[in-house]
């Protein structure tokens, strides 16, 4: 490693060696310039070329804004695929040696063709320093990773871009030891320094986690070598101080772990601990541009650098010039108090011939002068606090009401909300009840429609076999064409609904062969309606039934088909019976219905 005993000794080194870095890149930048020849997006493919830098940066795109992918080191072989123009730079896309990693790189960091031979490997024995990250801390104070900086340091301080924390996590140091498990640093470890796993040896975790070799209970729950180089290992553990103010008005925050690094030499002796030769990436860098890359803070004199950073340097101004009139009030108070001491002196001297009595009066109103005065400064100092501490509490009240009110309009929001979605969710469901109600009082419209269509059908085919047959036949069907065609029935609606008799139908010989009227108007006299059943059959009926028919149930229980000379009163039976016939091929015609309701409707 680079190791200086003093730290002026070390500021010189480092800036020689920036010094000389930049020399030697600004000769190999003029260099390329004549050797890198002309290479279309179409003839590149298959150019070989190698590094001519210390190390180079692989990128997704063209372009310095594009994420990085891979590192190559200097005189590393790469073969070139394409080329790219971005602004008035030529970017090439590459592959390097052995594929591990491809992406695009600025032409200017290569050399076109094979690089020298005898190049591109480690010097001698490399200083690994102690097995432990370089900054390590130890002590009473525990590592507890940077979620214990977020809260403070998440959002920007003046007009920085980034909060410190945010910045932290879009730098590299954020995904150091991530950085460890790539195929590219694996390739790198074992070419520059014989390590096959760089994510397990202790010469590269050291410096790419926070707090290697701490013993455990140093380290919190919440800390982990994936969160990389983070906050603790450029300003110590934070246990005792991540809670409390630590700024550069805390004189003892050194005692709770924070390490000060206000100054570029104690900034330049934590970055070299591990940005040294002993890395194989290392390149010679100016600190103050490095520390510009990580920034949240002004250096003194080193503001035109941070155009939005005006706001945080006026504040940092105003604390300094706030500091200077309190040490100016301070020094103020102690000359005069030097001044009242001087001509208390002078009194003393000059009462000095008084008498002891006068001696004595003049040193008790001495006395009771300074009392007063320091206790005129005792209430100026209560005041203040008192005068501060009523700031801070109306400050914390009005913060206070300000999240109340804004919790009351959320609420309010989502109570309006969600009445809006009940009241949505009602207005579907009763669409949808509404159509489902109209649906089906179309639908039973529809069948009672179907119902009355087929009905009508079945009546008109009767009635028109009937007259045909009446027209060719004797008996009596013959009387058929002065006789109603269908008969309403259930007329008064008391219990079902008024429904059509088939008259013709029912009297046509087609379906009461040798039928004749007086077999259902048999005790019917002149135009009156036919009797009905009960009026014979209501005590037994004929002398010979033994129980009490009140229904024409006469051949409900009787076997089928019937003959034709059998009795057939209940409609039901005689239907029966008729499909028998029909099923036995003995009648033609239609299947008569067997169920009451399909003719009789109830009344609703």
């Amino acid at each position: 490693m680079l190791r200086c005993s003093r730290r002026e000794s070390t500021a010189k080194l480092q800036r020689r060696r920036t010094l000389l870095a930049a020399a030697l890149i600004g000769i190999g930048f003029a260099g390329v310039a004549l050797r890198a020849p002309e290479v279309s997006a179409e003839a590149a493919d298959g150019f070989a070329a190698y590094v001519n830098t210390t190390a180079l940066n692989l990128r997704v795109d063209p372009g310095t804004q594009s994420n990085i992918v891979g590192i190559l080191l200097k005189y590393d072989p790469v073969r070139v695929l394409a080329r790219a123009m971005v602004d008035a730079s030529t970017w090439f896309q590459l592959e390097a040696a052995g594929g591990y990693t491809s992406g695009w790189v600025n032409g200017r960091y290569l050399d076109f063709g094979e690089p020298p031979e005898g190049v591109g490997l480690p010097d001698g024995e490399v200083d690994y320093g102690a097995q432990e990250t370089p900054t390590l801390i130890r002590g009473r104070f525990k590592y507890q990773g940077p979620g214990a900086c977020v809260e403070c340091h998440h959002e920007p301080t003046g007009k920085f871009e980034l909060g410190a924390s945010r910045v932290w996590e879009h730098h590299v140091h954020s995904a150091a030891y991530r950085t460890l498990q790539r195929d590219y640093t694996k390739q790198i470890a074992q070419r520059m320094r014989n390590v096959d796993d760089p994510a397990n040896d202790w010469r590269c975790v050291k410096c790419h986690v926070t707090a290697f070799g701490a013993d455990e209970s140093q380290l919190a729950t919440s800390y982990s070598h994936e969160q990389g180089v983070s906050c603790e290992v450029c300003h110590g553990p934070s246990s005792e101080y991540a809670d409390v103010d630590h700024g550069p008005s805390v004189a003892n925050r050194e005692s709770m772990g924070f390490r000060i690094l206000k100054d570029l030499p104690e900034r330049r002796e934590i970055c070299t601990s591990c940005h040294n030769a002993a890395s194989p990436t290392y390149v010679p860098f100016n600190l103050r541009e490095f520390s510009r890359d990580i920034a949240h803070w002004v250096d003194q004199g080193d503001r035109h650098y941070y155009a939005d950073a005006s706001v945080e340097a006026e504040r940092r101004d105003e604390a300094v010039e706030m500091a200077r009139r309190e040490r100016a009030a301070i020094a103020l108070a102690a000359r005069k108090q030097r001044e009242t001491e001087a001509a208390a002196e002078a009194e003393t001297a000059a009462i000095a011939a008084q008498t002891a009595a006068e001696r004595q009066a003049a040193e008790e109103a001495r006395a009771q002068a300074e009392q007063r005065e320091k206790e005129r400064l005792a209430a100026l100092s209560a005041a203040r606090q008192k005068a501060e501490a009523a700031a801070a509490k109306a400050q914390a009240r009005a913060e206070a009401e300000a999240r109340a009110e804004a919790e009351a309009i959320a609420q309010a929001a989502r109570v309006e909300a969600e009445i809006k979605r009940l009241a949505l969710e009602e207005q579907q469901r009763a669409d949808v009840q509404r159509k489902q109600a109209e649906a089906a009082l179309a639908a039973e419209a529809a069948a009672g429609v179907d119902r009355a269509r087929r009905a009508d059908a079945a009546r008109k085919k009767a009635e028109e076999q009937a007259r045909a047959a009446a027209a060719k036949s004797t008996g009596v069907e013959r009387f058929l064409e002065d006789v109603d065609d269908t008969i309403p029935l259930n007329s008064d609606g008391v219990k079902y609904n008024e429904m059509e008799f088939a008259h013709l139908a029912h009297a046509s010989n087609q379906y009461m062969p040798d039928g004749e009227c007086q077999t259902c108007h048999h005790t019917q006299e002149g135009d009156d309606s036919p009797e009905a059943c009960s009026s014979c059959h209501d005590i037994g009926g004929d002398a010979e039934e033994e129980r009490k028919k009140t229904r024409a149930v006469h051949t409900k229980t009787l076997s089928f088909p019937k003959e034709s000379g059998q009795e057939q009163v209940s409609c039901v039976g005689c239907h029966k019976s008729q499909n028998q016939l029909l099923s036995m091929g003995k009648r033609t015609g239609e299947k008569a219905p067997t169920k009451c309701t399909l003719c009789h409707t109830r009344n609703r």
